[in-house]
């Protein structure tokens, strides 16, 4: 296990910060594999990654396939993409990105603001103030940027090396792989080529068009500009169209999905969507927070795949912090991910967890983790 070392007046402080406890071996992996391409310049191949835990004892039982089948876990952390070279080339990045707080003084600070309480200018090199004298402050490892460093994985890392990272990523992430609204329109984009999006008929894309070659909107997924963004989100253009098209689907609906999770969860939720823990595959993911209301939450969580029917997902929950394993009466299809409890009382806090059962056969399998607190609403007046 590597340690890093904080220079400065903090390395007391930070050595004791710095200590590690007993962890899963597949997050002592994502834990290394998000400094390792942090330090790297932010993207780095499979192949170019396992040499760097190979350096490690620890590590000696990865190889190619479980490096791999570790990193696809966590899909909230890593963003993975096929170049079409093989297996070793596929490219991980970071899948979430850190936000600066643009209202430090208004908006009560952390555990209420998840975004880093520092200088964006000082980020860029631009801040004409230092330390002492710049009121957004030049600290990545203050007492609070420090907690959200840690919720990321990225405590262990040199508050240059993260300065850097920062540098070229703040901001600066693809925007989500989508068809352009405005294209749609009667008006119309107005950006042309400049459009960050793809042009093309939204019903096309979802395989609906009545109107076929006649339509006044682009059926032209390989048109220049359109090919453009495709390659930059990491699509293979040898792919046939429906392939694409498939492909296109699938990954708007997970970086939404991504995006969703990255601004309404914690920052340690980053990693408790995995299904590491599970032995035997039959654990369902720990629940999310969806909505909440006076008297209802909505739940969703990561589900198994490739289930028959006779399964079914069964959710109990307990109102915090004292409160029994309530079970909720209807059970739900081996194929759902998300589902809505009511009957909950307001401004109430609760925890949350699922698992399968099998109901022909009457089997049970071990509950998920148990989910971060929920709260509920007020009552409306």
């Amino acid at each position: 296990m590597y340690l890093v070392s904080v220079p400065g007046m903090r390395k007391a402080l930070n050595a004791k910060r710095f200590a590690t406890a007993e962890v899963h071996p597949s997050m002592l992996v994502v834990k290394n594999a998000i400094h390792f391409i942090v330090s790297n310049g932010g993207q780095m191949t499979i192949s170019q990654l396992l040499p760097l835990f190979r350096q490690h004892a620890q590590f000696n039982f990865l190889n190619i396939g479980k490096l791999l089948k570790i990193l696809q876990s966590y899909h909230n952390v890593f963003d993975l993409v096929d170049t079409g070279k093989g297996m070793p080339q596929i490219q991980a990045s970071l899948a979430f990105e850190l936000k600066i707080c643009e209202q430090p003084r208004q908006c009560g600070g952390y555990p209420r603001c998840k975004n880093l309480h520092i200088c964006k200018y000082f980020i860029q090199n631009k801040c004409r103030g230092n330390q002492m004298t710049c009121h957004c402050g030049h600290d990545l490892h203050s007492v609070e940027n420090f907690q959200i460093l840690q919720g990321y994985g990225l405590e262990r890392l040199e508050p240059l090396v993260v300065k850097e990272w920062l540098q070229k990523h703040h901001n600066k992430k693809s925007r989500p792989l989508q068809v352009c609204t405005y294209y749609n329109t009667a008006r119309g984009c107005s950006r042309n080529e400049r459009c960050p999006f793809l042009h093309l008929c939204s019903y096309f894309v979802k395989g609906r068009c009545k109107f076929g070659h006649l339509c006044a909107r682009s059926h032209d997924l390989y048109w220049k500009r359109n090919s453009e963004i495709l390659r930059e989100h990491g699509i293979d253009l040898r792919c046939d169209q429906y392939q694409v098209l498939g492909m296109l689907s699938k990954r708007t609906l997970q970086r939404g999905y991504k995006r969703y999770l990255y601004e309404h969860s914690d920052p340690v939720d980053l990693f408790s969507n995995s299904d590491t823990d599970d032995e035997d595959g039959m654990t369902p993911g720990k629940p999310f927070l969806v909505k909440a209301s006076s008297n209802c939450i909505t739940i969703h969580w990561k589900h198994v795949p490739h289930l028959s029917s006779e399964f079914k997902h069964h959710i109990q929950y307990k109102e915090m912090p004292e409160g029994q394993w309530t079970s909720v009466k209807d059970l739900v299809s081996h194929d759902a991910s998300q589902a809505s409890v009511s009957g909950l009382k307001s401004s109430s806090s609760y925890s949350f967890r699922v698992r399968l059962v099998d109901d022909k056969e009457g089997e049970e399998y071990p509950f998920s983790l148990e989910s971060s607190v929920f709260k509920t609403l007020e009552s409306p007046p």
